[in-house]
């Protein structure tokens, strides 16, 4: 992953992005699915509201408007799926 194309106060989070992050949907949800409970609670761990808002202006700023995304973008795109079906299979697991 090229760190340039990153927001700086995003670089903790690659290792997260780079396992979750990926980008078939199948593969992504399979991954997901099959975390321990222990796993989930860590990938959904992983981001804080701050970290949320660094990625979400990231995400939703010029980039997102000037196509074809970098491989960084896309791959966090993917982690953020990837955090928010972990937290909805963290809540079920709850029920």
């Amino acid at each position: 992953m090229n760190t340039n194309n990153i927001p700086q106060k995003l670089h903790i989070l690659i290792p997260f992005a780079s396992k979750c992050g990926i980008e078939d949907d199948g593969i992504r949800d399979s991954m997901i699915f099959n975390c321990s409970i222990e796993e989930l609670k860590e990938i959904v761990e992983s981001l804080n509201d701050e970290n949320l808002k660094i990625i979400n202006n990231w995400l939703g700023g010029a980039e997102a408007f000037s196509p074809p995304y970098s491989n960084e973008y896309i791959t966090f795109t993917c982690y953020i799926m990837a955090f928010e079906y972990a937290k909805a299979r963290l809540e079920n697991l709850d029920k």
